[in-house]
């Protein structure tokens, strides 16, 4: 039912108390009839006022010292991720990803790929149930420096499971606080790798900034996210929903669904539509 798709988002990252997610909502009336773009926000509470520029500052510094968590994330069936330690004077590292010790060959884009000034790396597009070898090398304004040592991986031999895979803006890398940001990112996919089992692949594009994709302000939202959604008839969903069911639980949903259609036509964002 589900098959591998694409979300993009938008996001800011300040400094603020918790946050009030919203999803505006939208109708068919609004978009073409096949397709649109909902957006979910972010609030900040109504009383947390502008953001801690003490705290935001404190934050890079810590990102700039390195003093920052490093994330983990479990290996899943297509994806690993690659960790090294930082290099005294590194502006950034150059990252070689092989199936061979000897790296006579490397994986798709994984040949002396720039990754930035950062001590860790998502490597997605693998093979699942497979050893993969990989080695890193700091540079800088003076040159490139020397292998580091190499580390082993072997991805899950599994067909289920969510695989999250991000890109960020330069808005992100070039940001001094950049480690500390994609840190955080990394360790929020793990956690949501963790909790569905459907084989679904996702790709999210993370932006650092103040402004929406279209550049109206964002003004005192904390976040927003950007993803398409699609219209599909009813018989065709709920059809594709009964046969995906799995669990006795999912059979105990199906039950209490409505024997006529509600409506013609249900509106679902990006996954859940491709059916």
């Amino acid at each position: 039912m589900l098959a591998d798709t694409v979300f993009l988002c938008a996001a800011v990252f300040l400094t603020s108390d918790a946050v009030i997610a919203q999803t505006p909502p939208k109708s068919a009336t609004q978009s073409s009839p096949q397709f649109q773009v909902s957006v979910h926000l972010s609030k900040a509470k109504p009383d947390s006022g502008e953001p801690d520029m003490g705290a935001i500052a404190r934050e890079t510094a810590d990102a700039i010292a390195g003093n920052i968590e490093q994330p983990v994330m479990t290996p899943t069936r297509s994806s690993f991720l690659a960790k090294w330690q930082p290099v005294s004077g590194a502006t950034g590292y150059r990252l070689d990803v092989s199936t061979s010790s000897s790296f006579d060959s490397c994986v798709s884009t994984y040949r002396d790929l720039d990754v930035g000034n950062v001590t860790n790396h998502i490597v997605a597009g693998l093979n699942r149930g497979t050893k993969y070898y990989y080695r890193v090398r700091p540079y800088n304004s003076a040159g490139t420096g020397d292998n580091s040592e190499t580390t082993a991986e072997t991805t899950a031999n599994i067909s289920s499971g969510l695989v999250i895979n991000p890109t960020f803006d330069s808005t992100i890398t070039s940001d001094p606080r950049s480690s500390a940001i994609q840190a955080m990112i990394i360790s929020a996919i793990q956690r949501y790798q963790t909790l569905f089992s459907d084989p679904i692949t996702v790709f999210i594009r993370f932006r650092l900034s103040a402004f929406h994709l279209e550049g109206d302000p964002m003004g005192t939202l904390v976040g927003a996210s950007n993803s398409s959604s699609w219209f599909r008839p009813w018989n065709t969903y709920i059809a594709a929903l009964k046969a995906d069911g799995k669990t006795q639980n999912d059979m105990t949903a199906n039950g209490t669904l409505p024997s006529t259609p509600l409506v013609t036509n249900i509106v679902v964002r990006n996954t859940a539509g491709h059916v």
